[in-house]
């Protein structure tokens, strides 16, 4: 079995859904509102690996990058091209293809799930790759887009500057029901600025949360106090464009109208919702965290749920 649903994930499972896969399972068995989806697992990448005769040059190659014989770009060039040529085995892409249909969702964002990521004492988190409204003519493809990120030059000369090795990273793949939010943000539990234990952040933004991500867009601040859910402080930034969902299915930007630009994110009932769940989840989690969200047609989806690293 080369995949598990997230309804068949526990926070317990990082070795074969990665961070990002076993905090969606542990949400979802909690009842947590997190749109559909399923795990590639990380020995699918390892029989990848090995049908393509990967797993000894990736060693060979880490040894001569480690003794200054190859560069970080040479090795992010040849290991990438190998892989994304590369077939991915019968059983392995039947079973992806098969899980994606009873899945039953046209959309769907493909992201990188690594075991390395989403721990406490480090942010490794964000140095793979996402994409967002993919087809199932474009999954397979995408599923051996983030296998191939873990060699990036970013994420090689990440590992290099600190102690993790590479060579026994594993990589799962995340494939997740696409929401198509009317707003999409970041909350944090904690004030990841000020360390106020007492008060959670809450940015949004129109359309995806990709502009958030991207730095393009300032967001909408929210600050609440934990205890009451009551909000202490609002700030309120325009926006004239947001990220979305276009008509031919690709995601870029779009002009907003100018009643939507000036237009509060999130009303102060929304943000007390969004606020209790906050709550919720970092109890479930057990620290404080760094959580996706988007809302659609009333409803608030968690689409991501990570450590907050910076907390001293």
């Amino acid at each position: 079995m080369y995949t598990r649903t997230f309804a068949d994930i526990s926070r317990t499972d990082v070795p074969t859904v990665g961070g990002k896969g076993a905090f969606l399972g542990e949400l979802t068995r909690h009842g947590v509102s997190v749109p559909s989806g399923f795990v590639v697992l990380t020995h699918a990448f390892s029989r990848f690996l090995d049908a393509q005769d990967l797993s000894d040059q990736i060693r060979d190659t880490f040894i001569a990058l480690r003794q200054g014989k190859v560069s970080a770009e040479t090795v992010s060039r040849e290991l990438s091209s190998r892989i994304l040529n590369g077939a991915i085995p019968d059983e392995i892409a039947s079973e992806i293809t098969e899980q994606h249909a009873i899945m039953g969702a046209q959309l769907v964002a493909v992201r990188s799930s690594a075991t390395a990521e989403d721990h406490a004492d480090h942010s490794w988190a964000g140095q793979l790759e996402s994409y967002l409204n993919v087809t199932a003519e474009t999954l397979l493809p995408r599923v051996k887009q983030c296998w191939a990120s873990l060699f990036s030059r970013r994420a090689i000369v990440y590992c290099l500057r600190g102690t993790t090795d590479l060579e026994s990273i594993q990589v799962a793949v995340v494939i997740q029901e696409m929401i198509n939010p009317e707003v999409a943000g970041i909350a944090f539990s904690v004030d990841p600025v000020t360390e106020n234990r007492d008060d959670m952040i809450i940015e949004a933004v129109f359309g995806l949360g990709e502009s958030i991500v991207q730095g393009q867009i300032t967001p909408d601040h929210y600050r609440v106090r934990k205890a009451s859910l009551s909000i202490v402080d609002l700030f309120l930034s325009p926006q004239e464009r947001g990220i979305y969902r276009l008509d031919d299915g690709s995601t870029g930007w779009k002009s907003l109208d100018a009643a939507t630009v000036s237009r509060q994110k999130l009303d102060n009932i929304e943000i007390a919702k969004l606020a209790e769940m906050v709550v919720s989840i970092e109890k479930i989690a057990g620290f404080p965290s760094d959580i996706e969200w988007a809302y659609d047609k009333g409803r608030f989806s968690i689409v991501q749920c990570r450590p907050i690293t910076t907390l001293t």
